[in-house]
């Protein structure tokens, strides 16, 4: 491995980051899982600042997840079924009425034989996440909503410890905007820029620590190659409609592109090929929202984050590849339980 110049030290950098981030709203990250996806958190924001709890939108989920394509034992040459439970923590704290703080961490079992575990039934936990986000602000006269967050992760995964992560910061912005169309049609945009710091190049092991994940936060368990990811920026586009005021439908889709640290200097009169530099990745998600009283919900869906491209060059079908995972979460929000929307 090749090492880097030394990096800034973790603790700087969060003095530096964060504290500026809480005084001026600072962007947050994508929640889908852990504080995961932009607009997500910038709804929770919006409906958290209608509450007078200010630990409204505290959650504890309760995730079940498997893969769909090894459904069908004839998509691939050898059966490998999966199937995993968990539970994620993700408590937010209200600071002013635009500004929330917040912390999120996941811990996931593979029921199924597991090919990435050393020991049987082993719980494998995700980055720990630290975050501000802000609702922002509502465009007058069209009612268009932009807000922005910004988290850190720090390294408790092993898929990261392997890649010697140090430490990742990812600021956000979200534009989304509502039609009156039963409950609510809502139309969406997040974006995202990651910044890496490691403590070398390359990780510490050459293949695919986890093969299937869900949401753009699983990004970190995707592998690149023999080099780290130094910095990644990410796009999505979401839609969701209310049907009932208990049954939302919703998805989106997402690109991603990783840019990868430089290789070293060939020697010279080695012959050389023009490296690619980027990696790409894509996902898609659709989802039935069922909240049957405040405070808890359940959600039903399909997702999916892959490569591009196959290792033989073809590109992964969009929607349903090897990837695709079912999954069905229960949601409790504490404080909303106790808490009695007013208006």
């Amino acid at each position: 491995m090749r090492p880097m110049h030394r990096p800034w030290p973790a603790a700087l950098t969060l003095a530096l980051l964060a504290t500026p981030a809480l005084a001026q709203d600072g962007p947050g990250a994508p929640d889908a899982d852990p504080v995961e996806e932009t607009a997500a958190e910038v709804a929770l924001d919006a409906e958290a600042a209608d509450r007078p709890s200010r630990w409204a939108g505290s959650r504890l989920n309760l995730l079940n997840q498997a893969n769909v394509w090894e459904l069908d034992r004839g998509n691939s040459l050898t059966w490998n079924p999966y199937y995993a439970v968990g539970i994620g923590i993700a408590p937010r704290f209200r600071v002013l009425d635009d500004l929330s703080v917040g912390a999120a961490l996941s811990v996931v079992r593979e029921v199924t034989e597991s090919d990435t575990t050393t020991d049987a039934g082993e719980w494998w936990f995700d980055d720990l996440s630290l975050s501000a986000s802000t609702p922002g602000v509502t465009l007058p006269g069209i009612g268009t909503r932009i807000g922005g967050a910004l988290a850190v992760y720090f390294p408790t995964s092993k898929p990261s410890q392997a890649a010697t992560l140090h430490v990742g910061i990812r600021p956000s912005i979200s534009v989304s905007h509502r039609f009156p169309l039963l409950e609510g049609l809502g139309l969406s945009y997040s974006g995202s820029l990651r910044v890496n710091l490691h403590e070398y190049t390359t990780p510490s092991r050459e293949t695919a620590s986890i093969p299937t994940c869900r949401g753009a936060e699983c990004a970190e368990l995707s592998h690149t190659g023999v080099r780290n990811t130094r910095w990644q920026h990410g796009h999505r586009l979401g839609l969701s409609l209310g049907i009932l005021d208990w049954l939302t439908i919703g998805g989106g889709v997402g690109l991603y592109v990783s840019h990868l640290y430089d290789l070293a200097e060939p020697a010279s009169g080695e012959a050389t090929v023009d490296p690619a530099h980027e990696r790409y990745a894509q996902s898609a998600d659709a989802e039935l929202t069922f909240g049957p009283f405040r405070g808890f919900s359940v959600g039903l869906g399909m997702s999916s984050f892959h490569p591009q491209l196959a290792p033989d060059q073809t590109a992964y079908a969009p929607f349903y590849n090897r990837y695709t995972q079912a999954y069905l979460d229960l949601r409790l929000d504490v404080a909303g339980l106790f808490t009695a929307k007013e208006g």
